[in-house]
């Protein structure tokens, strides 16, 4: 099936486009890359548009992730893998969507929604 063929028929009008990449570590950075009309390339100046809006906007961010903590390791976590090779990397570098989907919205003016059947039997 199709990506668009799981999603609910009442969501149909409201969807602009449908991104399904490989799950390969950058699959996050990928799909938003996709999405703004770049290359699966620009993965990289997505990954400098997310750190830089976290840096911009750094009272804020570090008052929603309640402490400088979880702050710090977001902000590692976008810096990209020192290996960008074809290969997976360490869940710490993945994009998240409960913990950078704000972030995405906020610097590219896009709401950011994840469907997954994820824990469904």
């Amino acid at each position: 099936m199709r990506p668009i063929d799981y999603m609910s028929r009442f969501m149909l009008p409201f969807i602009e486009k449908v991104v399904d990449v490989i799950g390969d570590g950058h699959c996050g950075f990928w799909a938003i890359a996709e999405f703004m009309r770049l290359t699966e390339q620009s993965h990289i100046m997505i990954h400098t548009h997310l750190i830089q809006e976290l840096k911009d906007h750094r009272d804020d961010y570090v008052e929603v992730y309640a402490g400088d903590d979880r702050y710090n390791y977001i902000l590692n976590g976008l810096h990209p893998p020192a290996n960008m090779g074809g290969c997976a990397h360490l869940v710490d570098k993945w994009f998240t969507v409960p913990d950078m989907g704000h972030i995405v919205a906020n610097y590219y003016k896009r709401c950011v929604v994840m469907l997954t059947t994820l824990g469904r039997s």
